[in-house]
């Protein structure tokens, strides 16, 4: 009967069911989030990467560097049981298109049978002959290809447009798309067979299909569509489950800081409701029953707020995998489990603490046990983890290892969160000097109280230092990776910005829009011309005196040198210190190759050389150099602006490249600012769960000090002065330890070891220091407030 009429707590106490509804809220919400996002990803790469193979029961695979023989799909095709067969066959070239001229092309297959066919009809029809050809409908639209033109390759190939396919976002590359029919394969693309997809005749067959194609595969490799698509998901979503583990191990410490702020606000709300709880027992409620009672509350209250975490998480996972959303089970039923879970962990302890209270000693004054020193077994646990977590943080970094340093990362965590229980509360003791010199009698009883339980401090500070670890790793590590980086980028890119228009003319307009886009500090014009080298169309530039001006690499060939970047060795194989022959007006021009890593988008002569190749070469594209305090991202849109009146502009460049991944790490900036808006909210709990608690405990002492002449505003600066000394102690350590982790994390993901730039923000983690402390501040105006409008009379009699 107790169990059923027993008082809820929780109920008649609001500030204890917000603080720790916001801490179970928050962290069931981010795990539900985080899986959600993670299957939405793997979906998408799964119909990304895998589409042809889900449509196959059997696919043979050439070995790594090898092709299927031309013989052996002709034996495959021939074996009994096959209803369909598709050759998959792909080649990157140049083609050429109706108006935006020689573009390089991704050329593939397109399976005859509409069984084994993956690719979405968007308009037109397929194919129905060697001479016709479907692209995808993104490269149709920005070339202004129509239905009916006609495209054309090396050889005098033409094919007819005659169809459309809508491909998912992440298909291939920015390259445009050509599909052409397996039986014209070797017309259009030299490379050979790398899969060939089979259709059975019936399910039942495919197990003795699968022993067919293997006595006759050769060197390749028999697997089912399935297995293949597994193989392919796995190949091609590393970053993807990379940044699901980062985000889960983010949700994992998200939960156990709410489950710390959990164990501190029912210590709390136990501690106000002791009086009540003496009272049952007074009238024969047994500790067993007031236990499960309490218990059965804060599981029911859980229950609750997890469903209404998992409704939150359910909504920001939609928003963030639009337009198709994945939700499976267990997004739902782990986070709900998790959080019930989560919160009767967190109210055992303060639980089985209150009832074991004896009823008298409850009756006569609101107070809470000091739990026991922590003990040889604690201390040598957080050392072993810690010692070996930072082991293995070390060599992934040294290797470029990131499975190393995130096992590195999480075991040198578990242990310093075990150290953090002794180490706080010393850290806590060593301010008390510095603050009770700097304000006196407020700071010296604020040093005093933070010292006098040490766990209680340390459970407070933990979810301080482990947001302020979060952030300065983050930080750090984005720092690191753009120093990095752009010392990278601008090793690889002699040039800021590069426009080029294919050896086409640059229109007047485009000039003088060019030089008008705030940013750009010098522009060198240079001639070029399209010429013919080695059968294929290229570009060549004309290197000057003005080149020098605006580059900071290695681009300025001597005369009978010919300068063959990166991209366009690798697509011609051209041996370095060989020669290239240019045909001239005159005849032929023998230049030697020069070996370079410059990335730009052209071959590169002296002005001479072009002159003797093309006399009348007009200026084909723009070099520029861009001030430092530019924005990559923001200078990338004004140049595309001022060149859209040439559509068939080429942009390179150090400032593009910069661009590209200057998103991701301002998106990682936001999920720093994220974690900062998190652990605000999660401290501020915290700190206003452990001053509340300390009220309770201190009540007669505050009436004391009151009496003997403390004042209101002293008393409440004493509080304030506790909780920024809290912040402080956690601070300190967090952001030494951030700074290991951005650094080390660094060097096990970018792989780039000794040409790693370490770079600490100062001034960032300052800001985040200075937040931390005014959040703090501000969490303990109602527990202050609380404590000094107290009258001392009424604090003494608390007895």
């Amino acid at each position: 009967m107790l169990n059923r009429t027993f008082p809820p707590m929780l109920q008649t106490s609001r500030g204890g069911r917000i603080a720790a509804g916001v801490a179970i809220f928050i962290g069931v919400a981010f795990a539900t989030a985080t899986l959600l996002v993670g299957a939405g990803f793997e979906r998408s790469i799964t119909e990304t990467v895998a589409a042809q193979a889900v449509r196959s029961d059997l696919v043979v695979v050439a070995r790594p560097g090898q092709e299927l023989p031309g013989g052996k799909v002709k034996e495959i095709e021939g074996l009994p049981g096959v209803k369909a067969l598709f050759v998959l066959r792909e080649e990157t070239r140049e083609i050429g298109w109706p108006i935006a001229g020689d573009r390089l092309t991704r050329l593939q297959t397109i399976a005859g049978q509409s069984e084994l066919r993956w690719q979405q009809l968007a308009g037109g029809r397929w194919p129905e002959n060697a001479h016709e050809v479907v692209v995808d409908s993104a490269s149709a639209g920005k070339f202004g290809v129509d239905l009916g033109q006609t495209i054309t390759g090396s050889a005098k190939l033409k094919a007819t447009v005659v169809g459309t396919v809508q491909l998912p976002g992440s298909v291939g590359s920015a390259l445009p798309t050509v599909f052409v029919p397996s039986e014209s394969a070797g017309r259009w693309i030299s490379a050979g067979a790398k899969e060939v997809h089979v259709k059975a005749t019936s399910s039942d067959s495919v197990n003795e299909l699968w022993s067919r194609l293997s006595s006759v595969a050769g060197q390749g490799v028999v697997r089912t569509g399935a297995e293949h698509a597994r193989v392919l998901v796995s190949e091609l979503s590393g970053d993807t489950v990379a940044l699901q583990g980062a985000l889960l191990a983010f949700a994992a410490v998200a939960l156990f800081v709410a489950s710390l702020v959990i164990g501190n606000t029912f210590s709390v709300v136990f501690a106000q409701h002791s009086r009540r709880l003496a009272l049952l027992r007074c009238v024969g409620a047994t500790r067993g029953q007031v236990f499960r009672a309490v218990m059965g509350e804060a599981a029911f209250f859980g229950f609750v707020v997890s469903l209404l975490g998992v409704a939150a998480g359910i909504g920001a996972g939609v928003l963030l995998t639009m337009p198709e959303v994945t939700l499976p089970p267990y997004a739902i039923l782990v986070p709900l489990c998790v959080g019930v879970l989560m919160t009767l962990t967190a109210a055992y302890h303060p639980a089985r603490t209150t009832t074991r209270i004896k009823p008298v000693e409850a009756l006569r004054t609101t107070a809470t046990r000091e739990t026991a020193a922590t003990g040889f077994l604690w201390l040598a646990s957080g050392t072993g983890l810690a010692l070996t977590g930072f082991a293995a943080l070390s060599f992934g970094a040294y290797m470029g290892s990131y499975p190393f340093g995130v096992l590195g990362g999480v075991l040198s965590m578990g242990g310093v969160l075990l150290l953090a229980r002794p180490l706080l509360p010393a850290l806590i003791r060593g301010l008390r000097a510095p603050f009770a010199a700097l304000f006196r009698e407020s700071g010296l009883i604020a040093g005093d109280n933070a010292a006098r339980n040490p766990r209680r401090a340390a459970v407070t500070s933990v979810p301080i230092f482990v947001g302020m670890t979060l952030i300065a790793t983050l930080l750090v590590a984005v720092n690191t990776a753009e120093e990095t980086l752009s010392r990278q980028i601008i090793s690889s890119y002699p040039v800021d910005i590069e426009i080029t228009a294919n050896g086409a003319p640059l229109k007047p307009q485009v000039i003088q829009e060019m030089a008008k886009v705030s940013g750009i500090e010098k522009v060198a014009s240079l001639r070029g011309a399209r010429v013919k080298i080695g059968g294929e169309p290229r570009v060549l530039l004309g290197a000057d005196e003005s080149v020098a001006e605006v580059s900071h690499g290695e681009v300025s060939p001597r005369p009978g040198e010919i300068l063959v970047p990166p991209p366009i060795a690798r697509n011609t194989k051209t041996a370095m210190g060989g020669t290239i022959e240019v045909p001239t007006p005159n005849g032929s021009l023998r230049l030697i190759a020069k070996p370079t890593q410059a990335e730009v988008s052209a071959l590169i002569v002296t002005s001479e050389d072009l002159a003797r190749i093309a006399p009348e070469a007009p200026f084909t594209a723009q070099w520029m150099s861009v001030t430092q305090a530019t924005r990559s991202a923001d200078l990338v849109e004004d140049v595309r602006r001022a060149s859209a009146d040439q559509p068939d502009i080429v942009l390179n460049g150090a400032v593009q490249a910069r661009a590209g991944y200057q998103d991701l790490l301002d998106n990682a900036l936001l999920v720093a600012l994220g974690l900062l808006a998190f652990s605000s909210l999660i401290a501020m709990v915290g700190i206003a769960n452990t001053l509340t608690l300390s009220v309770l405990e201190r009540t007669r002492e505050s009436g004391l000090l009151r009496a003997l002449g403390l004042t209101r505003r002293q008393l409440r600066r004493s509080l304030t002065l506790e909780a920024v000394m809290m912040a402080l102690a956690a601070s300190i350590p967090a952001l030494l330890l951030g700074c290991v982790y951005g650094i080390a994390g660094t060097y096990s993901v970018l792989e780039l070891g000794g040409d790693t730039v370490p770079s600490i923000p100062v001034g960032q983690l300052a800001l985040v220091v200075l937040g931390a402390v005014a959040i703090t501040a501000l969490a303990s105006l109602i527990p202050a407030r609380r404590a000094a409008r107290i009258p001392p009379a009424t604090a003494l009699m608390d007895e």
